[in-house]
Order: C-alpha cells, then structure tokens, then sequence
C-alpha cells in the first residue's frame, strides 16, 4: 500500500508537470538538449583533456576520489545531477565527476545536458551534506555522528592515516549507519563521556572499536581514562589521559590531529592489555620513522 501511495505521488508530479507545459509551450526553449548518456572512462577522460573544457573550478582531489571510491564499491546512483556543455560543445560543469569516472576505471550512466548559454553562470548552492542527511533521519547530535561515520568507512577502507582527505559518499556512510545503528549510537553517547578531554567523535569511534575486541574491557579502560583515579605513572591509561589532558592545554596550533589522538588510544589500549609501562605515548604519521596506522589489539580470553 505504502508503495502503491509513493507511485500515485510520482504520477501526480508527472501530470502537473504536463499540465504546465502544456499552458506554457509557446515559450518552450528551443535549444539545448537532455541525453541519458553511459560515460566510459575513456570519454570521461576525453572531455576532461579537451581544449574545450571550461570548467574553471579548481579540481578538488579529494572530492573525486570519494566519487571514485562510491564507483569502484558499486554505490553510483542516477541523481538529477547533470554533466553539462553549453552550445559549442565546451564542458561546463561536471569536470569532478568525469574525473572520478575516468581513475575508478568503470564506466556509469548519468545525464549529460548541451546546449547552455555560453555566459551563463552556473549557481553555487551549498550541496546537502551527511548531516543534512542525518537529521532527515532523525539522528539529533548529527555532525559528530557524521565524523564517526566517516571514520569507521576510512578504517573500512584502510584510510585512516592523516594523509587521506576522502570522505565516504552519503550512500556509503549510511550504509555503516543501517548495519549497526544501535550499538553506534550507543558509542557516540560513550563518546560523549570523554569530550573534556578529546574530540566526541574520535573517542566514540576508538571506543566502538576496541569494543569489538573486548566490550567489557573498553568499558573498564574507558572509564579509567574518563575519571584517572587511582592511576600509577606510566600506565597506559595513565600515559593516555596526561597526553590528552596536555593536548587540550596546547595552543590550537600545536594539538595533534584527531587520527593521532585514536592511533595513541589504540596504542595504549594495547599495552594496557599486556601491562607494559610507557614512558612515552607517541605515533608518527610522517617523515623518518613513520608508523604505520594501529589495529586493535585483540586479548585472548582464557
């Protein structure tokens, strides 16, 4: 029934719209023309080199790898988003798509309109974003629960180093929202617990996933961090909070980024379930002696 209602709204659309159209035919453009175009990467490539490519938009690397990345995982969906040319054939909008279509190396359907304006200018209206979407879902705390989906696709995806920039599609993000919306949202809540300390979103996230390997001890290791009390030098949750606790207290310049603050937690959580001391509690993302990202330590149960 709910189904049969949605097709008998689309249907409703579609007459008014003929309706209108027909009222207004004597002033119906007579230019331009819409195509449902199949772009293989070859033609993307192809219009993106050409001398008649005009879009002077500055190419956003990261923004075209995370449509490539929703191309390779199949998540390509026919929006009503349009490539565009204006009436000599020169590419006016869509070069971050061609793009994206041209490195994932598999081709998409998608709408391709010709025939704008030459002088014509193209708006600029904010695009909806993951938290736009969040919220149409009911989701409250939005924006961080936004940047803990986009970390658990960059740790799906082995992304997590500081150097990548991507961001998981809307689709994407979602879909690790509808796998496990409960025990997520009960983590970002988690999160909250630790927010004097480190960003809401990056604990809810490092805590979600030491969960994983043992929730009732992330639960005890959390809460040790949270409160520090009782707490011997060097410990790791004691080494873990002093470097939290001096990361708040830095300029704003001088804090470590979010990737490092989890990279830290993990290693601590580590050497808390082999009770080694640390005198120091870094990780290095670049230059000489660079680390690779941690995993999560698994203890074995007995």
């Amino acid at each position: 029934m709910a189904q049969h209602n949605k097709n008998g709204k689309a249907e409703q659309v579609e007459k008014a719209i003929r309706k209108s159209n027909s009222k207004a035919n004597k002033d119906k453009p007579t230019s331009g023309r819409m195509i449902f175009a199949h772009i293989s990467p070859e033609m993307a490539q192809e219009w993106l080199e050409s001398d008649n490519n005009l879009n002077y938009r500055r190419h956003n690397a990261p923004h075209s790898m995370t449509i490539a990345t929703a191309i390779k995982n199949n998540e390509w969906e026919v929006t009503g988003d349009v490539i565009r040319f204006d009436s000599q054939g020169c590419l006016r909008d869509g070069q971050h798509r061609l793009y994206a279509i041209s490195s994932s190396g598999v081709g998409v359907w998608s709408w391709v309109y010709i025939g704008i304006r030459n002088d014509f200018s193209l708006d600029r209206h904010r695009r909806r974003t993951l938290s736009d979407s969040l919220r149409r879902e009911g989701e409250v705390d939005a924006n961080c629960l936004a940047s803990m989906l986009n970390y658990l696709w960059r740790q799906e995806n082995d992304m997590m180093s500081p150097s990548f920039k991507t961001r998981p599609s809307i689709p994407a993000a979602l879909n690790i929202l509808h796998a496990d919306r409960s025990r997520i949202r009960t983590y970002l809540t988690k999160g909250g617990r630790l927010k004097s300390l480190a960003s809401q979103s990056a604990m809810a996230f490092a805590w979600y996933m030491i969960a994983q390997a043992d929730e009732e001890g992330s639960d005890e290791f959390f809460e040790s961090v949270r409160y520090g009390t009782g707490l011997q030098k060097e410990e790791p949750v004691w080494a873990l909070r002093r470097r939290l606790e001096n990361n708040r207290l830095a300029r704003h310049d001088k804090r470590v980024c979010s990737e490092e603050v989890i990279a830290i937690t993990f290693k601590a959580w580590q050497s808390h379930c082999l009770n080694k001391p640390i005198k120091t509690l870094v990780w290095k993302a670049f230059g000489k002696g660079a680390e690779e990202f941690p995993g999560v330590y698994k203890p074995d149960k007995i």
